[in-house]
């Protein structure tokens, strides 16, 4: 489970990384602040159940993997997006 926490951590750090430069200056791509607030919060909610999900148990981890799967599938498919999933 170890090396799958790492990739996980580190998808969580490329993603972090990558929204901090959409909404940097200079940035390439003119992202509304709103775009920016959906994707820190959308990252902030994947997070929160990463850490909720590899803080537990294997029994913990089963009940709470759906919910972690969600909040990790909602980011990716956002950053993927070109405009925000409320448009």
């Amino acid at each position: 489970m170890s090396t799958t926490f790492r990739k996980m951590d580190a998808q969580l750090k490329t993603w972090r990384d990558k929204i901090e430069r959409l909404a940097g200056p200079g940035s390439l791509v003119d992202a509304p602040t709103q775009r920016i607030d959906e994707l820190r919060a959308l990252h902030a909610a994947a997070l929160k159940e990463y850490t909720g999900f590899r803080a537990a148990d294997a029994d913990g981890r089963v009940s709470l993997k759906p919910r972690t799967v969600l909040a990790w599938n909602a980011l990716a498919a956002a950053l993927r997006s070109p405009k925000p999933a409320s448009s």
